[in-house]
């Protein structure tokens, strides 16, 4: 070995050069960094480095025992050992091919296919090898190797990994209980079969639901209310006693978590463990939330059409990071929406007792689920819609000092992108909700178990308010389950009997400071009023608030909105108000002067407005847009008829001044000549009158006297004295039309 200006080198080989005038060359490669990085040198550069002082050499003197290893163990090192020595020898003396990527692929392949690696392993084993100076313990794998406690007893010591702790088991590895093992694995391979398995996709059955199963049906007793009592745990198979009878006994070597897709394995791979609580002294603190669509299909709950597929349910999930308590839960179809986040902080609102009544659940006074009335200072979310939207950036004003009627004082905590979930403990349980709903479905009852041809849709059975019930279950379950890796100091451990999310959050509610306390019933009010959105500008004008067409008015004893109409007269103004992007039916407005909010109710008794009765802003909005448009093209189009008749109207007027021709109108005795034109004109309608009523003039029209009336046709010049007017009989039709100049 040599140091190079401080780095150690490891001399791999040297050659000599086929010109007489050449210096002979060595090979060297880096001990300092964990990739292959090969560099040549001179052997006069060698020793002019040594007599500069820039090149020290020194000895290999750590020493590289044998490991004792069993059997199996050293017969895969020794074939590794044979397969990788013999690959390194082919190369001398040029050893750079192996800082070169893709050169000796097929190679390379085929030696890590010989040694049961995959080929990034196989470059760790020969960076390792090479490194070493060819040793055989940098080849052995140890993970592996025991320790030994005396040279009488080399296998004495344990494998490396958790220790066990508790009773030993009474099971027996007895025949019957390998009967049962197979019966429980024959159940499992029927649902797989049912579900026509693709390795490509997800699927259903778990080992872990067969194996429920079986203790379900084989190692537990019944009371008198018909509820399980599982026997005590040394009395029953463990898991991993059944799970490693199906690897070894019937699966051999393959894998059987085959309900993890190559997504998820991609996901769980970049999870960044143990900074979730890094920083976190206090209740309510920071709060994990996330959503997840559940891989089931429901059922409409409407009793009329209880068959018909309705699509999957979405949870959302709030839990303290401190505790690892669930302090909010939402389950719905909202997805990825400010209204599913709504949902969500309403949860939290509500105390144990409340949320029960709303989910339609009995309360057991003795597993409280969750901690109610208090939001939390901060909350740590994805990069999801809804928390990236203006509604959330708006409304949380991240603790500015303001008043709570401009928002909610929560600081939101987005989560760095392309680093993993920093999210792991609201993740966590939604795999844990999955995995109990996949052993409680024995019978794959709506579950999705592909992307394609799957029957969900067909075998759907649950609804959503029967989802909410299992969902509450599993919370239940987790806020009053132990937990297993929970850091536990001397205090807890002292005070805390059992490690629960529950008796964690009794344990530090008495020395920690908590969340944002709402108990008090004006200012929950205040705080569901801050988290509403206020994006939306209201008019108020004659009474009535309105957006868009829609109405609403219930002012109840709001005097200064009652004010403000009076003053308005027939003008209108932008108002300040907030909405629920769930519901149509009320709006909401503070008003800084009296400190009160007040509702304003959809203005259901006009027939227009009930249209809109119990719609989603999201909903409506389209709505009203379209009858915007609808009204913008009503206004074209009358606009356009009025252009139209306008040149109907100018055609006319042409025609009668080419007719009439253009001049000085007679104005003398208008009036008598005016009445001679009535009587024509009446006498002239009458007679059409008579012939739509009884017929033609030949057949039943009376007889009609003869009027003398004065023609309308122009004067030729101003001096009418002398005037002689003709006289019309009037029960001639054609002299009659001759004289008004219509057409017959």
């Amino acid at each position: 070995m040599i140091c190079l200006d401080g780095t150690p080198y490891r001399v791999l080989s040297h050659s000599r050069s086929t010109d007489p005038n050449g210096s002979n060359t060595i090979w060297l490669i880096d001990l300092s960094v964990d990739k292959f990085r090969i560099i040549t040198m001179s052997i006069k550069e060698l020793l002019d480095g040594i007599a500069t002082g820039s090149v020290v050499a020194c000895t290999d003197s750590d020493n590289y025992p044998t490991p004792i290893l069993q059997a199996g163990d050293k017969a895969i090192v020794d074939h590794r050992y044979n397969m990788i020595r013999g690959y390194i020898d082919k190369l001398y003396p040029n050893y750079s091919v192996l800082a070169q990527r893709g050169v000796s692929k097929d190679a390379l392949e085929n030696l890590a296919k010989s040694c049961n690696l995959s080929t990034r392993q196989l470059r760790r084993c020969l960076l390792r090898f090479v490194q070493s100076g060819g040793t055989y313990l940098s080849l052995v794998d140890m993970r592996s190797t025991r320790s030994y406690r005396s040279d009488y007893d080399p296998y004495a010591g344990k494998v490396r990994g958790p220790k066990r702790a508790g009773k030993d088991n009474k099971v027996q590895m007895t025949a019957k209980l390998e009967e049962l093992f197979e019966e429980a694995y024959a159940r499992y391979v029927r649902e797989v079969n049912k579900y026509k398995y693709d390795s490509h996709t997800k699927y259903r059955p778990t080992l872990k639901g067969a194996y429920n199963t079986m203790i379900l049906e084989h190692f537990s007793s019944w009371n008198e209310d018909k509820q399980p009592e599982l026997l005590p745990d040394d009395e029953r198979p463990s898991y991993d006693r059944f799970y490693y009878w199906v690897r070894k006994k019937l699966l051999g070597d393959k894998v059987t978590n085959h309900s993890v897709s190559a997504r998820d394995r991609r996901n769980n791979n970049r999870l960044l463990v143990g900074t979730s609580d890094y920083g976190i002294y206090n209740l309510m603190e920071m709060v994990e939330i996330d959503e997840n669509e559940c891989s089931l299909c429901l059922v409409s709950v409407n009793p009329g059409t209880p068959h018909q597929a309705i699509g999957h349910p979405v949870t959302y999930i709030a839990i303290d990071v401190l505790t690892h308590r669930i302090v909010g839960a939402a389950i719905g179809f909202a997805n990825n929406a400010y209204e599913g986040f709504l949902d969500l902080m309403d949860s939290m609102l509500m105390d144990d007792d409340e949320i029960a009544r709303f989910f339609d659940v009995p309360i057991d006074k003795n597993r409280p689920v969750f901690p109610g009335k208090m939001l939390p200072h901060e909350i740590r979310v994805d990069h999801g819609a809804e928390y990236t939207s203006e509604a959330l950036t708006e409304n949380l004003t991240g603790g500015n000092g303001s008043v709570i009627m401009e928002g909610v004082p929560i600081k939101i905590n987005l989560v760095p992108v392309a680093t993993g979930s920093l999210k792991g403990i609201v993740e966590h349980f939604f795999s844990v909700l999955h995995q109990n709903i996949q052993a409680a479905l024995n019978s794959g009852l709506g579950y999705v178990t592909g992307t394609h041809n799957s029957k969900h849709n067909r075998d759907a059975v649950l609804n959503i308010t029967d989802f909410r019930k299992i969902a509450y279950k599993v919370i239940r379950m987790h806020n009053n389950s132990p937990i297993v890796d929970y850091p536990v100091t001397p205090s807890i451990a002292e005070a805390v009997p059992v490690i629960t999310p529950n008796a964690l959050w009794n344990y530090f509610s008495d020395t920690r400071l908590s969340g944002i306390d709402v108990s008090d019933g004006k200012m929950r009010i205040a705080a569901r009023f801050g988290l509403m959105k206020s994006d939306l500008t209201f008019m108020i004008s004659k009474r009535q608030i309105s957006y868009g067409g829609v109405l609403f008015w219930d002012v109840g004893d709001d005097k200064i909105l009652q004010a403000e109409c009076i003053k308005l007269g027939e003008e209108s103004k932008p108002v300040s108000i907030r909405y629920d992007p769930r519901s149509v039916n009320t709006l909401y407005r503070f008003d800084s002067v009296t400190g009160r909010i007040f509702r304003y109710k959809l203005a259901e008794k006009r027939p227009a407005m009930q249209g809109y009765r119990d719609m989603r802003w999201a909903e409506a909005i389209p709505l009203i847009k379209q009858h915007g448009s609808d009204r913008y093209e009503r206004k074209v189009q009358k606009s356009d008829e009025q252009i139209l008749l306008q040149a109907e109207i100018r055609d006319l007027v042409e025609k009668a001044v080419e007719a009439h021709g253009e001049g000085m109108n007679n104005t003398t005795n208008r009036r008598e000549y005016a009445q001679a034109e009535r009587a024509a004109l009446t006498a002239y309608d009458n007679s059409r009158k008579n012939q739509i009523f009884y017929g033609s003039p030949d057949g039943d029209t009376p007889e009609l006297p003869a009027l003398a009336v004065t023609p309308v046709a122009l004067p030729e010049h101003d001096d009418l004295e002398d005037e002689v007017v003709p006289e019309i009989d009037i029960s001639d039709i054609d002299d009659l039309a001759c004289a008004f100049r219509v057409n017959e």
